[in-house]
Order: C-alpha cells, then sequence, then structure tokens
C-alpha cells in the first residue's frame, strides 16, 4: 500500500467514525461522491485544502490521519478518543453530583449553625 492510498484508507476511516456519508463530504469539497470514493481508495490524490477542510468536518486530528501513533491504526485511534471522551463525560457527572452534594451539606452545616445561634 503506497502512501496515497493508506491516508485515503485513513480518510475513510475518520468519515465512517465521524458518521458522515460520501455525498456530505463531498458536498463540503464542491466535488461528486466518486470523488471521495478515488480519495479513500487512493486512486486520487487530495490537496492540502482538500484534507484540512475534511479533517474540520470528520472533528480528528490531522497528525492521527497523518501517521500512525505507535503500532496504533486510526481506527484504534479513534475508539481510544471515544472511549476518553465518555470517560470524561462520566467523570464531569460525577463532578456534579458530588458538587451537588457539598452544597447540600452546606446548607446544613448553615442550617445547624443558625439553629445554634438562635438557641443561644
Amino acid at each position: 500500500m503506497n502512501e496515497q492510498e493508506r491516508l485515503g484508507s485513513r480518510l475513510k476511516t475518520a468519515r465512517e467514525f465521524s458518521e458522515i456519508n460520501q455525498s456530505d463530504a463531498a458536498k463540503v469539497l464542491g466535488l461528486d461522491n466518486t470523488d471521495i470514493s478515488k480519495i479513500e481508495s487512493g486512486s486520487r490524490a487530495i490537496s492540502a485544502l482538500e484534507l484540512v477542510k475534511l479533517i474540520k468536518v470528520y472533528d480528528v486530528d490531522i497528525e492521527d490521519v497523518l501517521y500512525n501513533v505507535g503500532d496504533k491504526s486510526l481506527e484504534e485511534l479513534m475508539i481510544d478518543a471515544e472511549y476518553s471522551k465518555r470517560r470524561i463525560v462520566f467523570y464531569r457527572k460525577q463532578i456534579e453530583v458530588e458538587s451537588e452534594m457539598l452544597t447540600e451539606v452546606e446548607r446544613r452545616i448553615i442550617e445547624m449553625s443558625r439553629g445554634k445561634e438562635n438557641d443561644g
């Protein structure tokens, strides 16, 4: 597999992971579906401008598309990224819950301290 084919394959993986069809990708570039198919198969070169536009639309890191990181494929990297996003959402939710709990504890402490002031 040559570099153009490798890049095309990575772009296809990024597009599919982003759940964007070839038709929508083609519209972004002002091309036909067949052009996207050719880019993804490596039979048509992609310009730097086209690459940058697709990277933005697919919402992926250009380095992940241009280079393999370690021994992981782009698909593996994207799965890792999705897992990381889910973990972040989980932890944010946990922070919200704990923040609400702290707010409730603070409210109770304030109520207790006011009760003591009224008693004294």
